[in-house]
């Protein structure tokens, strides 16, 4: 599901232009959620481009979803322009809802504790 709301993304943003729809932590939080399958912890570098936003950019805005307690480096990790992110247990959570929420039409019985279902 992560996948498909990534190819879609892209796919609009090849319609209307990549400019038109910045939303650099979406992406950012899809890429990092879609990367948990294959255990692999992306660098910067490959969150900037999966966000197609410059590096800086995309720096801004890991520390705002670190505050925000959705994104963490990894244990023992230097924090760095190269450093290792991961989603945390909330991050993932919390797409894993979306994601359940948006596959079943905004009704998930198992989604307790959200405005939606509330």
């Amino acid at each position: 599901m992560a996948r498909e709301l990534i190819e879609d993304r892209r796919r609009r943003d090849r319609l209307f232009g990549e400019h038109l729809f910045g939303e650099p932590a979406w992406d950012m939080l899809l890429a990092l959620y879609g990367r948990l399958e294959r255990q692999e912890l992306p660098d910067m570098a490959w969150l900037a481009a999966a966000a197609h936003v410059p590096q800086s950019t995309a720096v801004r805005w890991q520390w705002a979803l670190i505050e925000r307690g959705l994104v963490e480096f990894p244990p023992m990790r230097a924090i760095g322009v190269d450093a290792l992110v991961q989603l945390t247990e909330q991050g993932r959570q919390l797409m894993e809802r979306y994601l359940l929420q948006t596959w079943l039409g905004g009704r998930c019985p198992l989604c307790v504790g959200t405005a939606e279902n509330d």
